[in-house]
């Protein structure tokens, strides 16, 4: 019998999860880009550990589902992998990337609120107008080159 997601969960043992956890040096570049993106403004606690753990699950297989609960800041560091892919433009384990999908709740809701988030993070960075200047946002796309030509185009579906 194929066990469900609840029951999946539910044998899940966090102590033993990270118990010898040392993050990545894909996990660690997103967390000092989330740095030098807003320099001193917000940075100033420390980075939970599901975060680390979040952004190696992207990286460790191709098939992942990373399931976590409401405020674990899902969207957020969805947010900082766009930033990352158009900055570097690869995934460890994947190779270059120069197109992705977000998928959310809605296109009025999940997909809209991400895409104007992505714009205002980028209009109020000084790091990211230098090492991205060319960007391009729609409520449901965006469009990001680096200063090495790299772009990456990104595309929200609500389900």
């Amino acid at each position: 019998m194929i066990k469900g997601l609840d029951e999946l969960v539910k044998e899940i043992d966090y102590k033993e999860m990270f118990k010898n956890y040392v993050p990545s040096n894909y996990a660690l570049r997103v967390v000092n880009t989330i740095k030098l993106i807003h320099g001193t403004v917000g940075t100033e606690n420390k980075t939970p550990l599901i975060h680390y753990h979040m952004l190696d699950n992207i990286v460790k297989h191709r098939n992942t589902l990373n399931v976590a609960a409401r405020g674990t800041a899902k969207s957020t560091l969805s947010k900082y992998v766009v930033f990352d892919l158009a900055l570097f433009g690869e995934l460890p384990n994947f190779g270059d990337v120069d197109v992705m999908m977000y998928v959310s709740d809605t296109a009025e809701n999940g997909v809209k609120t991400f895409f104007t988030n992505l714009k205002f993070t980028w209009e109020n960075s000084e790091f990211l107008k230098e090492y991205i200047p060319n960007a391009r946002f729609t409520q449901d796309e965006c469009e990001l080159a680096n200063k090495d030509g790299h772009r990456l185009f990104v595309k929200g579906f609500g389900v």
